[in-house]
């Protein structure tokens, strides 16, 4: 196509596709031979407000009085193919913008969500060894002296309902029955152990006596062979706490999986809380977040502080159920008024920063600060000691931060990370201070290792060094850290800076394992490069599947590049439509030229020209105002 004329209708049509109404329509022109010679006398449109102005040049140039200035259709291909790559590096650098608001808020969050996986280890303590001097778990057994069988009775009631509605792990149940058993004289724990090898008719009995081979208690060492024998016995019976134990036992994850299942099927909350555990980080299992929080809200029915802390975790993070924050401090006042200390002191971080209720986080953090006391923990006590006394202003935070990382709290250096990141703190204090969050980061520390990674690349308190930031991110990303992950395919995918050579496949690669835990941007990142295409091959699947698993996990940013996906490549309009109609209304300014454009041209709706107008002049209204990152 290279007829002048045909040129001139082009430029008409692109003046129509940005009006979105006919030529000279307003105006009452009959559409004679008068209008006719007007044009061919230099009469056109007016260009229409906002019209970009690249593209307005190419339909005017089109229709140039003169046609032999009128550019051939090769460079009307390409100054539009020109204006498309701009504007979708232009959506593509919002998109990024918001991306690093996500990032951060989210990096903000992963303080909240570390502290809050305290619990996933199973060498940790659930309570906080606060029963080491809990003298509620210590039986009166001095009245039954002369019977055996009512002492042994108790203690086995006792480590159930230790497990069961306290929700102890094995190693504090150990140290509990111990103790319980040490305030016998020695003669009368021979006799039990005497009484139990004769007694093996009842389960109960079985399981007993092995509980005390498997610990080590009476006995001079530990026989995990004859343990295991006697807990499967009783296990054979269902019993459900030997069927816990022998779960406890079996390194084969798979086996103890199965046991722990046998055991909450027969009522063992503890096991159905070990059962959540397993579902929720595939142990023995494929992993299934969603069971893993129907399982911890199973276990709540007991009323247990430490499972309540879970369920509470699982609406932090978004474990198997939508993230709900109200929810989630719910749940941690439940389990905190039941004086779990490392809820209380969760919940005084997130009043703060969640919530902005000062009064409330003070005072959750003092119930913790009295509660640590108590028990002589001072490495809590110490580290909130002066909270009460602090005036609530940034810098007096700032001190009592550092005061505690001093003291090798992790939790305080993470948030001492934060308030460095935000500039929070000055002078010499700051260069005094980062060799905390260095010596956490060279210990392992992952998110110190991210944290002073942020330090180098932007030079905050140390020298500005991109090799030094590429280091750590790197350190933290071969940990497991979902965000240094996404950082470490960010810089692969563009490359530079003069010692990154740009490199696709390793950037999806390091997407992909970010991605694999269910981090919304890094999906979003992978279904982008599997879109394009450049140095992997170009694979639509994957890309909706990336794009889908983005917007499901909460990134709204995918929204945009779903609507046009859909639109391009799989031609589904109405997806297109839902998709960038959802995209706005969660505040993305420039998408709103993609729905007028929807609208005008009836894209996965009817064509509505009202609704385009009046979209266009809010959009004008919001250019004007340069408020060109989210919608009021």
């Amino acid at each position: 196509m290279n007829f002048k004329s045909d040129i001139y209708s082009i430029g008409v049509l692109f003046w129509l596709l940005s009006s979105g109404r006919r030529p000279f329509y307003d105006e009452g022109t009959q559409y004679d031979k008068s209008l006719a010679t007007e044009i061919v006398n230099g009469k056109r449109e007016e260009i229409i407000e906002d019209t970009p102005v690249e593209y307005s040049d190419i339909y005017t140039a089109c229709w140039s009085d003169d046609p032999d200035e009128r550019p051939s259709i090769q460079i009307v291909v390409s100054c539009l193919k020109s204006i498309i790559d701009h504007s979708i590096k232009s959506i593509t650098n919002e998109i990024e913008n918001n991306d690093l608001k996500y990032m951060m808020d989210d990096y903000d969050l992963s303080i909240y969500d570390n502290f809050s996986k305290i619990m996933i280890d199973d060498n940790s303590s659930l309570n906080t060894f606060d029963y080491v001097k809990n003298k509620l778990l210590i039986l009166n057994l001095t009245n039954l002296t002369d019977n055996v069988e009512k002492i042994v009775d108790k203690l086995i009631d006792h480590l159930i309902r230790i497990h069961d509605e306290l929700c102890y792990i094995p190693t504090e149940a150990k140290e509990i029955i111990n103790q319980n058993i040490q305030n016998i004289d020695k003669f009368l724990q021979i006799k039990i152990f005497d009484w139990l090898i004769r007694n093996q008719t009842s389960s109960k009995y079985i399981f007993f006596r092995g509980f005390l081979y498997y610990n080590g208690i009476i006995i001079i060492e530990k026989d995990e062979d004859k343990a295991i024998r006697l807990f499967s016995k009783a296990s054979k019976d269902n019993y459900p706490i030997a069927q816990f134990y022998l779960g406890k036992l079996y390194k084969d994850s798979k086996k103890a999986f199965y046991w722990y299942q046998k055991s909450a099927e027969n009522g063992s909350k503890l096991a159905q809380f070990y059962l959540g555990k397993c579902y929720e980080n595939g142990n023995g299992i494929k992993k299934d977040n969603f069971k893993a929080f129907k399982y911890y809200e199973k276990a709540s029915i007991s009323g247990n502080k430490v499972v309540q802390f879970n369920l509470g975790r699982c609406y932090l993070c978004g474990i198997g159920i939508e993230k709900d924050y109200d929810k989630s401090i719910e749940w941690f006042e439940k389990s905190a008024s039941q004086g779990y200390i490392i809820t209380q002191l969760l919940l005084g971080i997130l009043y703060e920063k969640l919530k902005k209720d000062f009064e409330n986080s003070f005072c959750w953090i003092e119930r913790a600060m009295k509660r640590a006391r108590k028990f002589k923990k001072s490495h809590i006590s110490a580290h909130y000691d002066n909270l009460l006394s602090a005036q609530k202003d940034d810098f007096k935070l700032f001190e009592l931060y550092e005061r505690s990382a001093e003291q090798g709290c992790y939790s305080a250096i993470y948030i001492l990370g934060h308030l460095y990141i935000n500039g929070i703190g000055f002078g010499k204090k700051l260069k005094e201070s980062v060799h905390l969050i260095e010596k956490a980061a060279k210990k392992g520390n992952k998110y110190a290792q991210l944290y002073l990674a942020k330090f180098y690349e932007e030079g905050i308190i140390v020298e500005k060094s991109r090799v030094e930031a590429f280091k750590w991110y790197k350190n933290a990303a071969n940990d497991g850290n979902k965000y240094a992950q996404v950082i470490l395919g960010l810089y692969f995918e563009k490359g530079g800076y003069g010692f990154v050579k740009k490199d696709i496949k390793k950037a999806v690669w390091w997407y992909e394992k970010s991605a694999e835990q269910d981090y919304a941007y890094a999906q979003c990142c992978l279904g982008y490069l599997y879109e394009k295409g450049e140095e992997i091959d170009r694979d639509s699947r994957k890309a909706i599947y990336w794009y889908k698993k983005a917007a499901e996990n909460g990134y709204d940013a995918a929204y945009y590049l779903l609507a046009k996906f859909y639109e391009v490549v799989e031609k589904n309009e109405a997806k297109a439509f839902k998709c960038i109609k959802y995209y706005i209304e969660k505040g993305y300014f420039k998408g709103m030229y993609v729905l007028i454009g929807y609208y005008k041209r009836g894209i996965g709706t009817d064509i509505d020209r009202e609704k385009a107008d009046n979209l266009l002049k809010i959009a004008t209204k919001i250019k004007k105002l340069k408020k060109t990152d989210t919608i009021s």
